[in-house]
């Protein structure tokens, strides 16, 4: 009795060392099928030219949670874009209390998800000089936007404007609309065309 209730055991584990190694080398060749893998195409910017310099007509307050006093942020309308690439191109002004004014052309890419506080890239494509002109950046690339100190407009508009589940892909001219009128609702209250 004994003997056959071992040779049973001596069998079912051998028979599961035979099976297991089979199966699992199904399981692994069904994981490299390439229509089960999850196809992502790798990211590519489009050429993109500086826009012209901006014009205090064009110029509106930021309005948005967080910045502080101490900087006051114009928006160009004339310069915000949403490319094919999905980067949203703005240009901005900071003057300080001072009176010193900064220029700067940028653009902000969203990644993992659009939410507050979501993860995104920026890049700085030119700054105001003297001359009242653009200066391209020429080694700037893309970075982690961290948005601290002067730079809180960076993580504002990435929040409340181009990230936002709640404004999830607003074309150009909702854009537009929403900065110039400080819409906070899907970009859709005014019809009236950006010019």
């Amino acid at each position: 009795m004994k003997i056959s209730s071992f040779l049973c055991q001596v069998v079912l584990g051998l028979g599961l060392t035979l099976i297991l190694p089979l199966a699992w080398a199904q399981i692994e060749e069904e994981e490299a099928k390439p229509w089960l893998e999850e196809k992502r195409e790798a990211w590519t910017e489009q050429k993109y030219a500086l826009p012209p310099y901006p014009r205090e007509q064009d110029l509106v307050p930021l309005v948005a949670s967080g910045l502080g006093l101490e900087h006051e942020y114009l928006i160009d309308l004339k310069s915000v874009s949403r490319t094919p690439d999905d980067v949203f191109h703005y240009t901005i002004v900071v003057s300080s209390s001072s009176g010193a004014r900064n220029i700067f052309h940028e653009g902000i890419r969203c990644l993992g998800g659009m939410h507050v506080n979501a993860k995104a890239l920026v890049k700085t494509y030119g700054f105001g000089s003297s001359s009242g002109q653009f200066r391209p950046v020429r080694a700037g690339g893309w970075r982690k936007l961290r948005g601290k100190g002067v730079y809180l407009y960076r993580r504002a508009l990435a929040d409340e404007f181009f990230c936002d589940a709640t404004m999830v892909y607003l074309d150009t001219r909702r854009l537009k609309l929403r900065f110039a009128e400080g819409d906070w609702s899907d970009g859709t209250a005014s019809e009236g065309e950006m010019h």
